[in-house]
């Protein structure tokens, strides 16, 4: 595997090698066996997932219901599509 392609696939799957396609994430382990370069490219990636992972916030149980409404009141609203006519068919 090149590190394009690792690089590549880490943007698609992330760090975690285990969501990897199996062929995919066994080339990678080899990789990052013989490559700094892979291992700082998986460092990296694994740092950035981290920090998006602990940056967001759920929203508690009442904003959540509050917007579930908001959305279902919208779609309620929304106007059917028009049937097709006969040549339609």
């Amino acid at each position: 595997m090149r590190i394009a392609r690792f690089e590549h696939l880490l943007d698609t799957h992330g760090a975690d090698l285990g969501r990897w396609p199996p062929a995919e994430a066994e080339a990678a382990r080899a990789l990052l066996m013989a490559s700094p370069e892979a291992q700082a490219l998986l460092h990296r990636t694994a740092t950035l997932e981290d920090a998006l992972r602990g940056s967001r916030a759920m929203p508690d149980a009442a904003t959540l219901a509050r917007m579930r409404a908001h959305v279902a009141t919208r779609v309620a609203r929304m106007p059917l599509p028009e049937r097709p006519g006969a040549l339609a068919w």
